[in-house]
């Protein structure tokens, strides 16, 4: 994925470094019941607020906007419009209530809202600036995972900082660990952010969430394959029709991903064979399958499964290649050189 920018970085190095020395614990919990006594409020609000619970926002509008209107001081009906808006679409008349209402009520739970907003928008720069002031107003478990997650599309250090510090401060939170993993892994430090992924599966060992971004690094630091295998083995118990955690199980034994030798051969081609049908749409899962039949000299199975990775991703250039390689092992050369012009322009264009 590209997250451009026009703007300038919201945080420098330094004031992610400061961020754990500004907080002293402090609790700025917004108002949150109504409190206007107007005529005809709290039948609107009260039917806004049904609406938006039972996930009709379009509905709800009309009401909490004659709330609104009623008693535009009262903050909980503000903020609830502020919601209604967003989950209804209409994200420029959230964005610009949310603004109005924060120059009254400078409160975390604002901000978050939007910086969700902003996030929706595709405006990352401004969603993050708004993330930071939830989390320096009220340091909770989801403001902090909130900031460090927005500054991974476009800050990796500075997301690095907060989910260290994170971490620190709720040393049981699965998605702390896993945002930490995730910033870890994009410094490159891969050993560190496969290490942080398992230690988040350790904390909830029946979630796959952190087993399945685990799998998604695909590396495994020395000295980790058997308990991961492991991991991955009690998942795909767990969860007998999830074609990734097969495919991630598969790939694990394999060794490829700790540069070690496969343990079972056919014991990986079963479970790559598995994945694919478990989820025809994974292309990866059909590439991988295609280069052990072409280890095992099946040049035509091989074949098989890299035309169907390829039909799926026709992008990928490693696809096409390998697709082009089994058509000329299989005698098709009319098909191999068409395979590899189209590698050539995806190669030249990748550059």
């Amino acid at each position: 994925m590209a997250w451009q920018a026009v703007l300038v970085f919201l945080l420098t190095v330094a004031r992610a470094q400061d961020f754990a020395a500004a907080h002293d614990g402090q609790d700025s919990s917004p108002q949150t019941k109504t409190s206007c006594s107007a005529a005809g409020f709290g039948e609107s609000y009260r039917a806004g607020e049904e609406f938006l619970h039972r996930e009709k926002a379009v509905a709800a509008v009309p009401y909490l906007e004659k709330a609104h209107q009623i008693c535009p001081s009262d903050y909980a009906a503000g903020r609830d419009l502020v919601i209604a808006y967003g989950k209804a679409g209409l994200l420029e008349g959230a964005r610009v209530l949310g603004e109005e209402l924060l120059r009254e009520h400078d409160v975390a739970e604002l901000h978050s809202l939007l910086g969700e907003l902003y996030s929706k928008k595709g405006d990352i720069r401004s969603a993050a600036k708004q993330y930071e002031a939830a989390a320096q107003l009220d340091p909770s478990e989801d403001n902090v995972f909130n900031f460090g997650s927005s500054l991974l599309r476009f800050e990796d250090d500075s997301a690095l900082r907060i989910f260290r510090f994170g971490t620190e401060q709720y040393p049981n939170s699965e998605k702390m660990h896993l945002g930490l993993a995730s910033a870890l892994y994009g410094q490159g430090l891969m050993d560190q952010g496969v290490t942080e992924a398992y230690k988040a599966s350790e904390l909830n060992p029946t979630d796959p969430e952190a087993m399945d971004i685990l799998g998604q690094m695909e590396h495994i630091p020395p000295g980790m394959s058997a308990p991961i295998i492991a991991r991955f083995s009690a998942l795909t118990s767990l969860y007998p029709r999830n074609g990734r955690l097969t495919y991630y199980y598969a790939m694990s034994l394999s060794g490829r991903w700790s540069d070690e030798r496969a343990a079972n051969s056919a014991r990986v081609l079963e479970l790559l064979k598995k994945a694919t049908e478990l989820d025809p749409s994974f292309a990866e899962a059909h590439f991988q399958l295609g280069v052990f039949y072409q280890e095992q000299e099946r040049p035509l199975e091989a074949l098989h499964s890299y035309q169907k990775a390829t039909k799926l991703a026709p992008e990928q250039e490693s696809y096409r290649y390998r697709l082009a390689l089994a058509y000329r092992k299989c005698g098709y050369a009319g098909e191999y050189r068409r395979e590899m012009q189209i590698y050539e322009k995806l190669h030249t264009a990748s550059k």
